[in-house]
């Protein structure tokens, strides 16, 4: 039996067993923030500054929205929102077919009704069918 292998599948290598580089490096550089404030303000700032920073490099590091990271959802929404925004709809032309061919109406003619030999008809097609295809076309 053969099995379906998944193939190109994305992971990162992981530096430890808990962070891949990325989420190492938005630690770190909220770590160091938060020790410069330190260094350069009081304590309850960096406590502050500590927490604010953290909050933000932990939701950088580990923040999905369906699956997507964080900094990318975030990068896509700049584009979006700083690319002109252009919508031009263009209409599909079809060939357009006035009437059908003979062959086709006989054709769902014999198939709609068939008569059996006691004199009974035997539906072709059901009502549902004939309905979804109307819709469809129309």
């Amino acid at each position: 039996m053969q099995y379906n292998v998944p193939q190109f599948i994305e992971r990162e290598s992981k530096i430890n067993p808990f962070f891949t580089f990325k989420q190492f490096v938005y630690m770190v550089v909220a770590a160091l923030i938060s020790l410069f404030v330190y260094l350069g303000f009081s304590f309850s700032i960096g406590l502050l500054v500590f927490f604010i920073t953290e909050g933000i490099a932990l939701a950088l590091a580990f923040g999905k929205i369906e699956g997507i990271g964080l900094p990318k959802v975030i990068a896509n929404f700049f584009k979006y929102k700083l690319s002109p925004n252009v919508y031009i709809w263009k209409k599909e032309k079809v060939p357009f077919r006035a009437f059908k061919r003979m062959e086709e109406v006989q054709e769902k003619k014999e198939n709609e009704t068939k008569e059996d030999e006691t004199g009974l008809k035997i539906a072709g097609r059901s009502k549902l069918r004939k309905l979804k295809t109307n819709i469809e076309v129309k």
